[in-house]
């Protein structure tokens, strides 16, 4: 009789543990196809971004697939990855950046642009040493 029950158990958890995948299955399923359709195609990208160490200061340079609608900002962070933003980018499709306040060490920086409709995009990262 013991083993019975243990039997109804196991089989009941196992159920329960079935029917929680497939929710989590669908719910992401679900959940893919509503950011998938709302993406917009008019995003822009980041076509190149560089950072050369000159003279005790880091330039930067960009260039992204078209210009932002929205507001670019470039951000830096030192080796504790917390990025604070160093100054507002007018709304062009390249530029270029002076970075004279950073101490020696190693510096990562990023572009971030904050679209019309709310969008936050992070460009990719780059590092730069002084």
């Amino acid at each position: 009789m013991k083993n019975k029950k243990t039997i109804t158990c196991m089989n009941t958890v196992v159920n329960s543990t079935k029917i929680a995948f497939l929710v989590i299955l669908l719910s992401v399923g679900v959940t893919s196809n509503v950011f998938a359709g709302s993406l917009s195609t008019s995003i822009e990208t980041v076509v190149s971004f560089s950072a050369k160490t000159q003279a005790g200061q880091i330039n930067l340079s960009w260039d992204l697939s078209k210009a932002s609608a929205g507001k670019t900002y470039i951000q830096r962070a030192g080796i504790d990855m917390q990025f604070e933003t160093v100054r507002q980018v007018q709304d062009t499709q390249d530029g270029q950046f002076e970075d004279k306040q950073p101490q020696s060490g190693i510096w990562f920086y990023r572009l971030v642009t904050y679209q019309e409709d709310g969008t936050v995009i992070y460009h990719k990262t780059i590092t730069a040493t002084k």
